[in-house]
């Protein structure tokens, strides 16, 4: 406290000087930007790419879902048949309720979802009769996420490739040779820090579905498959694959880089059943 002094007649009074105390209450208001949710539902009456995708107001297609959404933000496709594939070019989930299931124009062609985004969930979908199912070839990707999908009838039905991906809980059901050239397997799996856990693999009529367009040269069909190429950059490290269910293939799981063995390390394989194994039809 100050004070100050002040002589009248004679006498020192001591008049107390009150300084005043302002407190300044600075509030910090703290921006919170939250997920949006895109509904797709192609079977509403009122289905269209010009609506805001409300549960009212849906989109029509998936493609125009992800056109919309940011960051952080969610597509839900309800049950319906999509025609064609997507890119899934976002950091952001696309989820298929029961029933939303994704088909080619033409059987045997295309992509059914083309991963070309980090940070990517791809969820709940049927997706059936593309040459591939979910891939990233030549597209490596991180953080990604396969969950509780079914492919049916498709060379591949997932490339995996990138870091980090998460594939558990799918059911990839009869690999299917639309070509007849190059090779027909369920997976191909390249990169570092994948987990592959508790898939169900199944379904392929061997040796009719694998059989080349000439020749005798039937596919090898892998379950799993690496096989590097050192010149591309391509390893097989830091990898887990568990609690998988694998029938109905020739080879269960083909990992081998001649060129430089030490691309493949730190692999965990664990509760992984093969069951049924089939000898390649050409011997």
């Amino acid at each position: 406290m100050r004070r100050i002094c002040s002589c009248i007649a004679g006498c020192v009074r001591v008049r107390p000087y009150i300084c005043p105390i302002v407190i300044v209450l600075s509030c910090v208001v703290a921006s919170t930007t939250y997920a949006t949710t895109f509904i797709v539902n192609n079977t509403h009456p009122l289905a269209s790419d010009t609506n805001p995708g409300t549960s009212e107001e849906p989109l029509r297609t998936i493609r125009q879902g992800i056109v919309l959404a940011s960051t952080g933000d969610t597509v839900l496709v309800k049950a319906g048949v999509y025609l064609g594939g997507i890119s899934l070019s976002k950091p952001i989930k696309v989820i298929g309720e029961s029933g939303a299931t994704l088909c080619p124009l033409s059987d045997g062609q295309g992509v059914g979802v083309f991963i070309s985004s980090d940070n990517c969930t791809i969820q709940g979908f049927r997706i059936e009769n593309f040459s591939m199912a979910i891939s990233a070839f030549q597209s490596p990707r991180a953080n990604v996420k396969v969950l509780n999908n079914h492919t049916y009838k498709s060379e591949y039905s997932c490339w995996i490739d990138g870091t980090n991906w998460l594939i558990e809980g799918n059911e990839f059901e009869r690999a299917y040779w639309w070509s007849g050239v190059g090779d027909c397997d369920y997976t191909r799996m390249f990169g570092r820090g994948h987990v592959f856990r508790g898939n169900y693999i199944h379904g392929t009529n061997i040796p009719y579905d694998i059989e080349p367009l000439f020749g005798n040269d039937y596919a090898h069909l892998d379950a799993i498959q690496y096989f590097g190429n050192s010149s591309n950059g391509e390893v097989f490290q830091d990898i887990r694959i568990e609690r998988n269910f694998v029938t109905d293939i020739v080879q269960g799981l083909y990992i081998s880089n001649p060129d430089n063995p030490g691309d493949i390390n730190n692999v965990t394989i664990t509760d992984h059943v093969i069951w049924g194994q089939s000898n390649h039809p050409a011997g």
